[in-house]
């Protein structure tokens, strides 16, 4: 079977020609999410290119089908749009978290909010993913709604400082009771502040 030669140098045009318009979609793709994240964050279109880029080859990269590059952007959206520049985390750290978050069932937004709530009590970066992995799974092990929980936390910030400065163990008490009894921390502190105006 012999192939013309015109034959393929069309073919080959073609290819090469399907392939740059592919290559374009996905330049002008990751050029919008950068817009639209620097939008989300403040930080400029350079910066939030560079993190579309690594969460993407983050993603490409892990086996665990838990976490895509969308759960990624979120944790670090989350983080910076929270407590700004300082919440910036590298794309690995922001996989674990969203993986966290999603195995858990709270999802990557919420979990980049415990992040900034974990980091504002001065949690180290470096023990961010470890601290919140322990304290998803200590709340499920005493039988509270985790999402509920954290949904709590992330919600009642100044609270949780003014109650628990930096103290993460005590948090984690109360925030479980909390929710136990149907309460928030909100709650809790105003029935505190009843009693020592009592």
């Amino acid at each position: 079977l012999a192939l013309n030669p015109m034959l393929l140098v069309v073919l080959a045009i073609a290819a090469a020609y399907k392939a740059m318009t592919g290559l374009v979609k996905l330049a002008s793709a990751h050029e919008e999410a950068a817009r639209d994240l620097a939008k989300e964050t403040g930080l400029n279109v350079a910066q939030t290119k560079q993190m579309v880029i690594e969460s993407q080859n983050v993603a490409n990269q892990l086996e665990n089908q838990l976490v895509a590059s969308e759960d990624i952007l979120d944790v670090q959206t989350a983080m910076i749009s929270n407590i700004g520049n300082v919440g910036m985390l590298s794309a690995e750290a922001a996989a674990e978290t969203a993986e966290i978050g999603n195995a858990f069932g709270y999802g990557a937004e919420q979990a980049g909010l415990v992040n900034s709530t974990l980091m504002s009590m001065g949690v180290s970066t470096t023990e961010l993913v470890d601290t919140q992995r322990e304290f998803a799974a200590d709340i499920t092990k005493a039988g509270a709604n985790v999402d509920q929980v954290f949904d709590d936390i992330t919600s009642n910030t100044a609270v949780v400082s003014k109650y628990f400065s930096g103290n993460v163990t005590q948090l984690k008490k109360a925030a479980i009771e909390a929710n136990k009894l149907g309460m928030s921390i909100a709650d809790m502190a105003g029935v505190a502040e009843k009693l020592i105006d009592f």
